[in-house]
């Protein structure tokens, strides 16, 4: 039996993880001043879990109407963020067939490497959140004990971390989408050059 989430004495009964937040709804049903249910902002990894801007009422409906409210309000900011993107289709994203698939035999160190959509969370599931280079880590060799790959966006230069199993394939710089050629270019050029400058 999976255990119990639990936020004080809240159980937690749904919960959903969209934009940059969690939401979450619990439930005391032996609360003794009456507050039955809570809805929170929820955040939580490998090390630590916190719950924020908690509202308890004795109302579930009301309980359900702002979590809808704060589920409206960060798909409003969801939608702005991808206003704010200059690429065109920008719902469009990378599908299996559209690059070459990884080969446990592949080095991909510098290479251009494609996130599997299915890592992804369906509203962060679009190009711009896909392509990367791999810069680093025992996942970009072939064979490796460790599965890291450290990589930066070829949109925004952000650096993450993925694991090679979350890598779908690679893509050849022509075959990149249009928007993305000069801005591979550009990070291609400044890799180098902090290559260069390393060596010497």
């Amino acid at each position: 039996m999976a255990e119990k989430r639990m936020i004080s004495d809240y159980e937690v009964i749904h919960s959903i993880d969209f934009g940059s937040r969690e939401l979450v709804i619990g439930e005391d049903i032996d609360n003794k001043d009456g507050l039955y249910y809570l809805v929170a902002y929820g955040e939580r990894n490998e090390l630590f879990e916190r719950y924020d801007k908690c509202v308890v009422g004795d109302d579930f409906a009301e309980i359900m109407e702002i979590f809808a409210t704060r589920l409206s309000e960060e798909a409003q900011k969801l939608r702005a963020e991808h206003d704010k993107l200059t690429v065109p289709d920008v719902m469009a994203f990378i599908k299996p067939g559209e690059c070459t698939p990884l080969n446990y035999t592949d080095n991909l160190k510098g290479r251009v490497i494609v996130i599997k959509p299915e890592v992804l969370r369906p509203e962060h599931r679009i190009a711009v959140n896909q392509l990367y280079i791999a810069t680093g880590g025992n996942g970009v060799y072939p064979k490796a004990r460790g599965s890291a790959v450290f990589c930066k966006n070829i949109y925004d230069g952000s650096t993450t971390r993925y694991e090679r199993y979350d890598v779908m394939g690679t893509v050849e710089r022509e075959m990149l989408p249009e928007w993305a050629q000069p801005k591979y270019d550009d990070m291609m050029a400044k890799l180098n050059k902090a290559k260069t400058d390393k060596e010497h």
